[in-house]
């Protein structure tokens, strides 16, 4: 019955169950990774109060029982730029100047989404406190850093600072993101899914698990 429901519905019991599995197996593991559906909201950093009511209790559990903890965020995306103090000017637009937005994934979190023009300095400001607060607020050893092949061609969204556009535009994320949550945990692993010698200053790990969506190439 847990399994087979979309990652829309992930929520605090299927964690819990997914967690207590894992201890009853036996596995000698020594991190637990909570991947993509945590959240309410693409963009805010912070978990669903509907869905996991206890999260943060959960998580100290997970820590007193010797685990660490790993979390996933899509840091670029954001589906409610109003929620943080910005507007759709601030996302990547397309060339007749409306905002560019991905539709939603029918078994992902709520609706469509923007992507943040990170080139800004007010999107910079805002993301980087963001970002620290996630580190403060649910303490991960490890973040998969998640974007990266969603950025779009130039023909059909770029971002307002051109010099920064493309992948250099993901590197500014980087820099801001990164940085700011090395600030609050210097020790902090952070994984991605590409390589790129832009990334090499900013990025421990590499997962090729995505590598598939590039079939069709």
């Amino acid at each position: 019955e847990l399994w087979g429901q979309t990652p829309d519905r992930f929520d605090e019991k299927i964690l819990n169950t997914i967690y207590d599995g894992l201890k009853a197996s036996g596995m000698k593991v020594k991190m637990f990774v909570i991947d993509g559906y945590w959240e309410g909201k693409y963009g805010n950093l912070q978990h669903s109060q509907e869905r996991f009511p206890h999260f943060e209790a959960t998580l100290e559990r997970m820590r007193a029982e010797g685990y660490d903890i790993g979390l996933w965020a899509a840091f670029m995306r954001c589906e409610d730029p109003a929620g943080l103090g910005l507007t759709t000017a601030h996302m990547m637009r397309q060339p007749d100047g409306t905002p560019f937005t991905i539709r939603g994934d029918p078994t992902g979190l709520g609706g469509a989404f923007y992507l943040f023009d990170f080139t800004q300095p007010e999107v910079q400001k805002v993301m980087s406190e963001l970002a620290k607060e996630f580190v403060r607020r649910y303490k991960p050893d490890f973040v998969k850093f998640d974007f990266g092949y969603e950025i779009p061609p130039l023909s059909l969204a770029a971002p307002k600072d051109m010099r920064l556009a493309g992948e250099r535009m993901l590197l500014k994320g980087i820099q801001v993101v990164g940085g700011a949550m090395r600030e609050v945990n210097p020790d902090i692993v952070i994984l991605y899914y590409s390589l790129s010698p832009l990334f090499i200053d900013y990025f421990d790990l590499n997962s090729p698990d995505d590598l598939g969506l590039t079939g069709d190439v």
